[in-house]
């Protein structure tokens, strides 16, 4: 279970848009935010999956 206030990766059930607590919708492929309340009660709702596994930033060649 994710903690409070800590990173973690958020993906709408299929079908949904689900906006964010700042009023934008959350993206199809999901989006890293802030573990809250607001989060807990989407993933309760069945809105959204959370996890802790963040996903990594791909290597860029040349960089």
């Amino acid at each position: 279970m994710a903690k409070l206030h800590q990173p973690v990766f958020v993906t709408p059930k299929s079908g949904l848009k689900i906006r964010k607590e700042n009023g934008t919708y959350l993206p199809e492929g999901g989006d890293t935010v802030i573990h809250s309340t607001y989060w807990a009660r989407r993933e309760k709702d069945g809105d959204v999956t959370l996890t802790d596994k963040l996903p990594t930033e791909p290597k860029t060649k040349g960089a």
